[in-house]
């Protein structure tokens, strides 16, 4: 049984890297046919509505009719900062610079981020 958790975790994470990996190959692509923004608000877009369901029936709605106006806003504004900007930026990105320039910038966002907690926490 512990060899059959092990197993799946791991071909959990093969996927993962594989679908990950393979998505930058995909934008590339479909940025040659698709303005960056577009593209991005219909894949997150997309995302949203297979999500959807899942969200509805795990009482997720519930949890989030709970949240004070200023959490509200608090996880609105993350969400376009975190999705709208950020990953939009991303495809403008990959449509400007090559893949594997966009990607090196992005390896030093852990940094980036170490650094402004140093500041800011």
């Amino acid at each position: 049984m512990r060899t059959s958790r092990r197993l799946k975790a791991a071909l959990t994470a093969l996927l993962v890297t594989v679908l990950w990996s393979s998505s930058w190959i995909l934008i590339k692509i479909g940025l040659q046919d698709i303005p960056a923004l577009t593209f991005a608000g219909l894949r997150y877009g997309l995302a949203f509505f297979c999500l959807l369901p899942f969200a509805l029936r795990s009482g997720l709605v519930r949890e989030l009719r709970g949240l004070s106006r200023t959490d509200g806003l608090r996880l609105a504004a993350l969400g376009l900062l975190c999705y709208a900007l950020t990953q939009g930026l991303q495809f403008v990105s990959l449509k400007l610079l090559p893949a594997l320039t966009t990607s090196l910038i992005l390896s030093f966002t852990s940094l980036f981020v170490a650094g402004l907690g140093v500041i800011f926490l």
